[in-house]
């Protein structure tokens, strides 16, 4: 149905975590796809029912930011099976594995053309990290601040992810209107309730 997809399913997790590594998107291209016309419910209340396909369900898209990185972006939901690592960064000093920001778990993993080999990076914060957001809301309101995780940074990322499939429709580039600010990083060595 309209407003899903795989793009607004996932996109929230992984076109954020990207604009927090790299900061804002300037312009976006991408094609999209459906596989199905039609698909059967599996969740409980409405298993074995008939749905139409109304949406793309399958985006492969450019994000150019305002940094001048590039990255792919591939999303679908007509795989039967993947074995791709959901997430990596390559730079001109190596390449970083980064974790599922869909799960909230694991390390990233950081090979340097100096080192030769992956390393294992720990993590200070818990595998479940979902509420860090609303605690850095909270200190953020408390002491007068602005918070990471902003309505600006929504927006932004909300317009990315419409943007990939207006690209495709229209077949051009997309610029991004709403710009937000790179979200500040977390302080290491922090824990959640000292966010400030």
């Amino acid at each position: 149905l309209e407003g899903g997809g795989p793009m607004l399913d996932m996109g929230p997790y992984y076109i954020t975590a990207l604009v927090n590594m790299l900061g804002p998107v300037k312009q976006v291209c991408g094609f999209t796809s459906k596989a199905f016309d039609e698909r059967i419910c599996t969740c409980e209340a409405r298993a074995g029912e008939v749905l139409p396909v109304e949406v793309p369900t399958h985006y492969t898209a450019s994000l150019q930011f305002q940094s001048g990185a590039i990255i792919s972006v591939l999303m679908s939901f007509d795989t039967r099976a993947a074995n791709l690592t959901p997430f990596q960064i390559w730079g001109t000093k190596g390449s970083m594995t980064v974790t599922d920001p869909n799960q909230f778990k694991g390390n990233p993993k950081v090979f340097t053309t100096s080192d030769r080999e992956w390393r294992e990076i720990p993590v200070q914060f818990s595998e479940n990290s979902r509420m860090y957001g609303v605690v850095d809301m909270v200190e953020a309101i408390r002491n007068n601040r602005p918070h990471r995780v902003s309505g600006d940074l929504a927006l932004h990322v909300l317009e990315v992810m419409l943007a990939c499939r207006a690209a495709s429709e229209s077949n051009s580039y997309i610029t991004i209107k709403n710009q937000c600010e790179k979200p500040q990083p977390l302080t290491y060595g922090m824990a959640p309730w000292d966010i400030d």
